[in-house]
C-alpha cells in the first residue's frame, strides 16, 4: 500500500488490485465525506496521472464512472467539477450506506451469527472506538442520533435479500483467461 497526495486529497493505492477503481472509489468516499464539496474543480486527468505516477488513462476510466454516477460533471474548457447537486450526494451517500449493510449483514448471517451476535458485536466495536473499556457509554448514550437497537429485534426479512453470487465482469477485448 503506497500513500500519494493530489492537493487535499490522500490516496491509498495497492498496486495489486486495479488502479481505475482505487481511485474511483477514494474519490467516491471523499465527496460523500464532504473532501470534495458541490461545485469544487478537482484536478485535471493529466494532473492526477502525474500526481498519483498511473497512466492518464487509469485516471479518465475513474472520472469517466464517476461522471456517469451523477457526482461529477465536466464543463468544456474548464475542467472537471463535483456536482453542485447536494441531493445528489446525499442520495449517494444513502444508496452506499444502505449496500454496505446489506452486504454487511449478508455476511454475517452467513457465517451463522444471529442478530443479537451482531448486535453484541456492534457494541462492542463501537465501545472500543469511543474508548470506553465496559461499553456504557456507547450502550447507554446512543450518539449522532443513531436509534437505538434491540438486541432481540430481528430486522425485517426483506431488510437482508438473499445473497447472489456476482457475474464475472468481462475482461477488456473481450477474452476470458482461465
Amino acid at each position: 500500500m503506497e500513500e500519494r497526495r493530489v492537493g487535499a486529497l490522500t490516496f491509498h493505492l495497492d498496486w495489486s488490485q486495479p488502479l481505475y477503481e482505487q481511485i474511483m472509489q477514494q474519490m467516491r468516499q471523499a465527496i460523500a465525506k464532504g473532501e470534495l464539496g458541490p461545485g469544487e474543480k478537482i484536478p485535471s486527468v493529466r494532473e492526477m496521472a502525474q500526481s498519483l505516477r498511473v497512466n492518464p488513462n487509469t485516471v479518465s476510466h475513474a472520472y469517466q464512472q464517476l461522471e456517469r454516477d451523477g457526482l461529477t460533471e465536466t464543463r468544456r474548457g474548464q475542467g472537471t467539477f463535483i456536482t453542485t447537486s447536494a441531493a445528489t450526494i446525499q442520495r449517494f451517500r444513502q444508496d452506499m450506506a444502505q449496500r454496505l449493510t446489506r452486504e454487511f449483514l449478508q455476511q454475517m448471517f452467513a457465517y451463522g451469527l444471529s442478530w443479537p451476535d451482531i448486535v453484541q458485536l456492534l457494541e462492542a466495536a463501537q465501545s472500543m472506538a469511543d474508548g470506553s473499556p465496559d461499553g456504557t457509554q456507547a450502550r447507554d448514550a446512543p450518539r449522532n442520533d443513531a436509534p437505538a437497537v434491540s438486541p432481540s429485534a430481528a430486522p425485517p426479512a426483506a431488510a437482508v435479500p438473499a445473497c447472489e453470487e456476482p457475474s464475472p465482469k468481462p475482461r477488456r477485448g473481450g477474452h476470458e483467461h482461465e
